[in-house]
């Protein structure tokens, strides 16, 4: 599937091949295309990859016809690439035929100056697409944003910002706005922007050392008006486990 999504296929060439079909390599003529995960792919595929980087011939799938395409090819992925050569699951001579002008970009986790960038982009293009009002974020949840180390990177950080607007409907995304494994405490000192936090109560000191106890629970019910989901972000746990525990402790 993936040999005729790339160089195409004639009718008949496979069960559902029902009509010729032109590859992407041949309607990027002239032009580029761009092939994410490059390390992913079979060594067949590998192999006629690198013949047409060569030879800028192909064929499609269940056809003898050489043709020839002018295509610029950027690939992109985040495995080590010389790695996967030693392991022999890439071809080496695929590698440099691909390493023309390499650009090596750093984890999120390692340029988080470009953070704040991001995220406003993000806002401005959700804004634009969901016709909401976001206006920005607040201190202590742009602290969170950079404290957090994006295993999945700008994609991540995308989702985190989609995942605010899906519960924000105007004004600055606050902290509780975000995915719960973002919504980590943010260290004092660490930044000049950081917000400084309230000594904790003693309800969060009983938390911090394990579950609280029913009169921290309680004090804690009280406080907040017996809003479960706002006492379950509070602790950072579902509210499915605050049930839990008012069942437990018998409160009422």
């Amino acid at each position: 599937l993936l040999e005729s999504e790339l160089f195409g296929h004639v009718k008949g060439a496979f069960t559902g091949a029902i009509k010729d079909k032109i590859g992407r390599f041949e309607t990027a003529h002239l032009g580029s295309l761009f092939l994410d995960e490059i390390s992913d792919i079979s060594p067949l595929i590998q192999l006629k990859i690198l013949r047409f980087l060569q030879e800028k011939e192909f064929e499609r799938v269940g056809e003898n016809k050489t043709r020839k395409a002018e295509v610029r090819i950027v690939s992109a992925t985040n495995k080590d690439l010389k790695d996967l050569i030693d392991e022999g699951m890439f071809r080496e001579d695929l590698f440099y035929r691909l390493k023309v002008f390499p650009i090596n970009l750093p984890p999120l986790r390692a340029r988080k100056e470009d953070i704040p960038l991001l995220i406003d982009h993000f806002i401005k293009r959700f804004n634009a697409e969901t016709g909401k009002e976001i206006t920005g974020v607040v201190n202590n949840a742009a602290a969170a944003l950079l404290d957090h180390s994006w295993p999945g990177n700008v994609r991540e950080l995308e989702n985190a910002i989609e995942h605010a607007f899906v519960i924000r409907q105007a004004g600055a995304i606050q902290l509780e706005d975000l995915p719960m494994d973002i919504r980590q405490p943010v260290q004092l000192n660490k930044r000049k922007d950081a917000i400084r936090r309230l000594p904790a109560t003693e309800p969060e000191k009983a938390y911090q050392k394990s579950a609280p106890s029913p009169e921290a629970l309680s004090e804690l019910l009280d406080r907040f008006k017996w809003n479960k989901a706002a006492v379950a972000r509070h602790l950072n746990v579902n509210r499915t486990t605050v049930w839990r525990m008012i069942k437990r402790y018998g409160l009422a």
